[in-house]
């Protein structure tokens, strides 16, 4: 009996000595390889990331999905004795919120740069190929809080859109948007159909074209007016102060119409 308890002794001081990842032990168990932390039926919990950046804690362990713009592929935050994630093991990137407000200095600062890809996973081309300001959608598990940034273990990464927004268009929406502040609406206009020319996202989209429809308006262009608060529906249909707007000018231009020339 003496010598059986100390054969499990010796068996249970080497496992303890080994640094195992999260789900490496069933995987021991199982002994069949699959590895249970990137199964393809897990499942994953719908996120805003920014919800998760704003409140790690909470998301610790947590298996999420979320959609995010790509930042930079090269970031350096290895931290040693906080977390498992290795610099000669992983990939370290930077990414924004899908939600992230980019036009604005505040919230494209903010980029989260504490995601991990191990280097040997099938979807790191994905990762290398991605160009910045990309969208992408992403699969993994927050591993850790430290210093309030949520350090997230990547288990798959797919592009959605290689050009959610441009260095260009991101210079032009907040230039228009600025001569909008400034009431200066000949180069608003410019500026935001200049943007509109370029890759946005969404949420860049129906603000200039939210803003053009504003601007036309009040200068009487109820079609051209019109059609900007159209535009907004496409991407966002149940927004309701562009349907006010497009009915308005729609009506607006009809009476126009209908009246007599001078």
């Amino acid at each position: 009996m003496t010598q059986l308890r100390k054969c499990l002794a010796v068996g249970l001081l080497a496992l303890g000595a080994c640094t195992y990842w999260h789900g490496d032990l069933e995987r021991i168990v199982d002994q069949s390889g699959r590895n249970f932390a990137i199964a393809p039926d897990k499942v994953y919990k719908d996120v805003d990331l920014a919800a998760v950046a704003a409140y790690p804690t909470n998301y610790k362990f947590v298996d999420i999905q979320f959609q995010a713009v790509v930042n930079r592929l090269d970031e350096k935050i290895f931290v040693t004795g906080y977390s498992t994630f290795r610099q000669e093991d992983y990939v370290a990137f930077s990414v924004w919120p899908a939600s992230a407000r980019l036009w604005e200095s505040d919230s494209w600062v903010k980029s989260i740069p504490t995601l991990y890809l191990r280097k040997d996973n099938a979807d790191l081309q994905n990762l290398i190929s991605a160009t910045r300001y990309a969208l992408a959608h992403i699969k993994g598990r927050v591993m850790n809080d430290f210093e309030n940034l949520p350090f997230i273990d990547v288990h798959y990464f797919e592009v959605l859109d290689p050009y959610a927004y441009s260095e260009e268009t991101l210079t032009d929406l907040r230039g228009g948007l600025a001569a909008v502040a400034d009431k200066k609406p000949a180069q608003s206009i410019e500026r935001l159909e200049r943007a509109l020319e370029g890759p946005l996202h969404a949420r860049a989209r129906v603000m200039a074209h939210s803003q053009l429809g504003r601007i036309y308006e009040e200068r009487g262009d109820f079609d051209k007016a019109a059609k900007h608060f159209e535009a907004v529906l496409w991407d966002d249909p149940e927004n309701v102060t562009a349907w006010e707007g497009w009915e308005r000018n729609v009506k607006a231009e009809e009476r126009k119409r209908k009246m007599p020339k001078q």
